[in-house]
């Protein structure tokens, strides 16, 4: 079972992510674009339990997909993750995402992120 959605276009970044999330017990699965993201999100063969979201991605921005995804029943209540290398929080991000994990990444800070 896949449970954690990384949705970030750096590969390194991905695969920093995915990594971490295989230590912690999790079963990830990268997407490389806002609209993989969504086409996975909506498979109904997979259920996720939060989604890790890079707020620039090339066909979009994390807010625009997090929004998306708060938007589908399904998904309504799903903890989002923002991953961002700019010095960014607003009222909105804080609104959409129940935590920021900032680029580059710190291990340490990702195993002790509440999911």
């Amino acid at each position: 079972m896949t449970d954690i959605l990384i949705v970030e276009d750096n590969v390194i970044n991905a695969f920093l992510l995915k990594e971490v999330l295989i230590l912690r017990g999790y079963e990830p699965i990268v997407a490389l674009s806002m609209q993989e993201g969504l086409s996975l999100l909506k498979k109904k063969n997979l259920t996720f339990l939060a989604v890790f979201v890079d707020l620039t991605l090339p066909d979009g921005t994390g807010i625009m997909l997090a929004e998306k995804i708060k938007k589908m029943k399904k998904y309504r209540k799903i903890p989002l993750v923002a991953v961002t290398g700019a010095d960014i929080c607003c009222k909105k991000i804080n609104n959409l995402f129940s935590n920021i994990i900032r680029k580059p990444i710190d291990i340490d800070i990702l195993m002790k992120c509440k999911i």
